[in-house]
């Protein structure tokens, strides 16, 4: 029995040995765990108590599990008890009970304590929009149930309480077609949970948001299915950076005000396009201020005497009182053009008031 005892420990080390030297495959997966096995077999056929043997077993693989993340720590091997998961190509993820290894391409990092969240870059995951990913709710669940998933589409819902939001499949609403409005099909939706350094605060509901999370589970509320994300982390969207200007003109002489400073004169529709789905309204656009009013001036809007510019599709009437005016062709540089502003009435009347 002893011989028997002696020949199963080394076969037991040997494999242990093994499983560390030959690097990440299945076959270390298979030997690490033979070895423990056989190491099981020698102690509890020993003679010693049996709590005794309980605590060499654990001591066992508590050793073992510590060599094997103090191998990726210092000699940065791929760790063997670890679960494998592809999120892509270039992004693997090694999920242990106490930390996760990012495989980044060839570039390896660990999270201790999984505090960190998606550490590869953007451009290592496909952008699979919100509308594809829930075409087949449970399909998409099934293929990427713990994987990391890059997702762009519009945002339903917005808390700023736990910094989550949630987005759903949408259609263009016919209707309503400016200003980003959609009509979202509220069956099936996608609840993504972001850490503190994720501003949300100028964000609405119907914009374009990009974000890559790690898909967790499914739950019910009521009559919708949520799909959980964590891990997750928000990316500047590029949706906004290039527009264009559509504009609609009429022979209407009022002034009207449309945002704080800025009028307009004889236009019937000014809307700012970054797609065929965001297509939003001039008032829109500066309130919401994913644009000034300088991005449709050249000058500065503090002028010595009233400046008229040609735009093409429509003219500017930048005022010394601070005004700006959008017009038609026939909009001319006349005072009678600039309208009083209503801060400067106030400060009129209360000048006069005092006199």
């Amino acid at each position: 029995m002893k011989k028997l005892g002696l020949i199963l420990s080394i076969c037991s080390l040997i494999c242990i040995v093994l499983s560390f030297l030959i690097g990440r495959s299945y076959i270390d997966g298979i030997l690490i765990v033979l070895g423990i096995i056989l190491f099981a077999i020698v102690v509890f056929l020993s003679d010693i108590n049996r709590a005794f043997k309980i605590l060499a077993v654990s001591f066992c693989l508590v050793t073992i599990y510590y060599m094997d993340y103090f191998g990726f720590t210092l000699l940065k091997r791929i760790p063997t008890l670890t679960k494998k998961v592809y999120s892509s190509t270039n992004v693997v993820t090694y999920d242990s009970f106490i930390y996760r290894v990012y495989a980044c391409g060839k570039e390896t990092t660990m999270d201790f304590g999984y505090k960190q969240r998606y550490l590869c870059d953007e451009f290592d995951l496909k952008t699979i929009p919100v509308n594809e990913f829930l075409e087949d709710p449970q399909n998409s669940f099934d293929r990427f149930k713990g994987k990391f998933v890059k997702l762009s589409g519009k945002i339903n819902k917005i808390n700023l309480g736990n910094n989550s939001i949630e987005v759903e499949k949408y259609e263009k609403d016919e209707s309503n077609p400016y200003n980003g409005y959609v009509k979202f099909n509220d069956v099936y939706a996608i609840s993504v949970m972001f850490d503190e350094t994720a501003d949300l605060r100028d964000t609405h509901i119907y914009d374009e948001v990009t974000f890559i999370g790690r898909v967790l589970d499914i739950k019910t509320e009521g009559t919708r299915k949520i799909i959980n994300l964590g891990d997750a982390i928000h990316l500047p969207t590029r949706a906004y950076e290039q527009y264009k200007i559509d504009v609609k003109t009429n022979n209407d002489n009022e002034i009207i005000q449309i945002f704080e400073n800025v009028y307009t004169k004889g236009i019937e529709e000014f809307l700012v396009s970054y797609s065929s789905v965001d297509v939003y309204e001039l008032s829109y656009v500066l309130m919401d201020r994913r644009i000034s009013i300088s991005d449709l001036i050249d000058s500065s809007l503090e002028v010595e005497e009233n400046v008229l510019e040609d735009h093409g599709k429509y003219k500017a009437l930048i005022c010394t009182n601070g005004a700006v005016v959008i017009g038609n062709k026939k909009l001319t540089n006349n005072e009678k053009n600039c309208p009083i502003i209503e801060k400067e009435v106030i400060e009129d009347e209360q000048e006069q008031e005092s006199f």
